[in-house]
């Protein structure tokens, strides 16, 4: 592998039917260890072949096993050696060769990007429509040179701080919808309204510009919330008895709370009140007191025992025995 170090490749091992591979590849008796595996597949491997769809159910559990099924995906591939006689088997007995089909740009890269997302990945005959996205974004002038192919599926705009990348979006979104009245690069040298959008499908896609994500992710702001975001409001209609549970349990929740912030405030001042004496074993004594004691304050027990101040004691201990 290390031979390979210099070059830009892909590796996809064969994961044929009839092939010994994969969840068989190990002979019984020994163990080899998952993370190893995993770590292999996800360092070294982009994907695998097979001649068709059919018969990889052992290969995608095994898959599913290490935790990678949704990274390493499948490519069709003939197993003839012959290119005089693509894309037939090497058996005249083998099943039809199943075509692969990606919605990725038709490059090694593209390749490697579709055998990452099994969504950008169709087996089968030539889809008769290809999902519609908008196809290509310029703009040219004396101070910003975009020049942009986008493909189906997820497009991700890359470069450092103060590179753009706002600005590309911004100005997508705005010239689709046709608003660039609130646009802040409106008063830019960059002339963002003459930015050129092929968008054949003219759908408006949903924009959450970053600034508006940051007031959302920002506790201290009340105003905006992600029940706002109309698209999520689609995609997670809220729930009206859930809601109603979360609002009970909410509740019942600050009830709980508020008992014991009292219960609390309760001990601290009745520890307040046991501070003020001087020693507490001075309260009790085991011999007679002379005297006459106010009502209330002094208590015979069974054994003698002269208890003083109840009315401190007393509700000290009932008040530690509930909480």
């Amino acid at each position: 592998m290390n031979s390979f170090d210099s070059y830009d490749f892909l590796l996809l091992p064969h994961g044929g039917q009839n092939h010994s591979t994969f969840d068989v590849s190990i002979p019984d008796g020994v163990q080899f260890d998952n993370t190893l595996e995993r770590s292999i597949y996800y360092n070294h491997f982009d994907g695998f072949t097979a001649r068709s769809t059919g018969g990889l159910d052992r290969t995608h559990s095994y898959f599913a096993k290490l935790g990678i099924k949704e990274f390493v995906n499948l490519v069709t591939a003939t197993d003839n050696y012959s290119p005089q006689h693509y894309p037939d088997g090497k058996s005249k007995e083998a099943a039809p060769f199943i075509r692969t089909w990606m919605l990725a740009s038709p490059t090694f890269k593209g390749l490697r990007l579709a055998l990452s997302e099994s969504s950008r990945l169709l087996y089968g005959e030539k889809p008769d429509v290809w999902a519609e996205c908008i196809k290509h974004v310029s703009l040219k002038n004396d101070h910003i040179d975009i020049d942009v192919s986008l493909t189906p599926g997820l497009n991700v705009v890359i470069g450092g701080s103060s590179s753009g990348k706002s600005l590309f979006v911004d100005s997508v979104y705005r010239k689709i919808v046709e608003q660039f009245d609130q646009s802040e690069y409106l008063s830019t040298p960059y002339g963002v309204q003459d930015i050129e959008v092929d968008n054949p499908a003219g759908q408006a896609p949903h924009y959450l510009p970053q600034n508006y994500i940051m007031k959302v992710c920002d506790q201290r702001d009340k105003e905006n919330k992600i029940d706002d975001i109309s698209i999520l409001r689609s995609v997670f209609p809220a729930d009206v008895e859930e809601s109603r549970e979360i609002a009970n349990g909410l509740s019942e929740l600050s009830s709980k709370l508020a008992s014991l912030i009292h219960a609390v405030k309760e001990i601290q001042s009745l520890e307040e009140e046991l501070l003020r004496i001087p020693k507490l074993s001075h309260l009790i004594v085991t011999e007679t007191i002379h005297g006459n004691p106010p009502a209330g304050y002094t208590k015979r027990s069974d054994h003698g025992i002269v208890q003083l101040w109840p009315a401190v004691i007393q509700p000290t201990c009932e008040t530690a025995r509930r909480y």
